[in-house]
């Protein structure tokens, strides 16, 4: 679906002259082909994600999980950080098919700057990964 998207976003700007249709690659081809991913997730558990925002979030993850898993990407790894006014690594670069399917809600307020600034201390830990 992604090439089909890129494809018909060349054509769109095709021939425009203020506008302009780049492709920046994200991960380097080879290590994207082994299949050996890292995803972090980052999930508001603010006061505001009470109720249903909380379980379609947690559902999205779930379903998430599964689609990894029916592709057979074993070798992924999977860290979850859950943030409220702080943010807490609940789990750190665990096998996917070992990520908890329940997560924690905790309703406090909301603060951005520790959920921005722990990825990168939990992905520099899993070598090899992209």
């Amino acid at each position: 679906a992604t090439m089909k998207m890129e494809k018909k976003l060349r054509q769109l700007y095709k021939g425009e002259d203020e506008r302009r249709f780049d492709v920046k690659e994200l991960f380097e081809a080879r290590r994207v082909e082994e299949g050996r991913m890292h995803f972090v997730f980052c999930m508001d558990a603010s006061g505001s994600m009470q109720g249903r925002p909380w379980n379609d979030l947690t559902a999205a993850y779930r379903n998430f999980l599964r689609r990894r898993q029916n592709d057979q990407a074993e070798a992924d790894l999977v860290s979850i950080l859950i943030f409220d006014d702080k943010c807490t690594v609940q789990v750190r670069g665990c096998a996917l098919k070992m990520a908890p399917q329940q997560l924690t809600y905790s309703g406090g307020g909301t603060n951005f700057a520790p959920a921005l600034e722990t990825p990168s201390s939990v992905t520099g830990k899993c070598a090899g990964y992209t």
